[in-house]
């Protein structure tokens, strides 16, 4: 093989897994022959985990994805069930915080971590002094809360603050949270 050519020693490898694994090998782009003329025709195919918001990285950590505030102004974000119990993630848009609260007994939800958008997003103008619109990229943008049982991680893909005349910032965020039992 190493006399060959990469592409040929590709093509070798490709065809080897299928003849090992006994696995036919399917080919969704066809050519499909019409009265009037000949059209190629593919197939799109999406793959994601079947778990909507929660994926379990490992025992006692859990991935939240797609946090939105945009989605649930002043409200829920994202309810879940893990080994450990059941959780939500609460916006409280009058204040700019995202609260981790945990079901302790039907219809009771107990307060456990919060961390704050709004105050990052406040300490970042006092730091960058900006004029009117501003985007700023840093390196990395997240929070963290922790207790004597779990951690919670937030990593924003965004944070919006926005302050209209005479009136209070409104705070807008995006992205993912990290939940670790200890």
């Amino acid at each position: 093989m190493q006399g060959k050519k990469e592409w040929e020693r590709r093509r070798w490898q490709d065809e080897r897994l299928f003849a090992v694994s006994g696995l036919e090998r399917v080919n969704y782009r066809n050519r499909i022959t019409g009265t009037n003329s000949d059209e190629e025709q593919s197939q799109t195919f999406n793959f994601r985990p079947n778990q909507t918001g929660v994926a379990q990285l490992s025992p006692g950590n859990y991935l939240v994805r797609n946090l939105d505030m945009y989605a649930s102004r002043g409200a829920e974000i994202e309810t879940f069930t893990v080994a450990e119990g059941t959780f939500r993630l609460r916006n409280e848009e009058d204040n700019g915080q995202i609260h981790l609260e945990q079901l302790t007994k039907p219809d009771t939800w107990q307060p456990v971590l919060s961390v704050s958008p709004a105050d990052l997003a406040d300490s970042l103008i006092r730091v960058k002094q900006p004029t009117n619109y501003v985007s700023v990229e840093l390196p990395n943008l997240s929070l963290t809360a922790s207790n004597s049982t779990m951690q919670l991680r937030v990593l924003f893909t965004h944070i919006r603050r926005n302050q209209r005349p005479k009136q209070k910032p409104t705070y807008y965020f995006e992205g993912d949270a990290i939940l670790t039992f200890k």
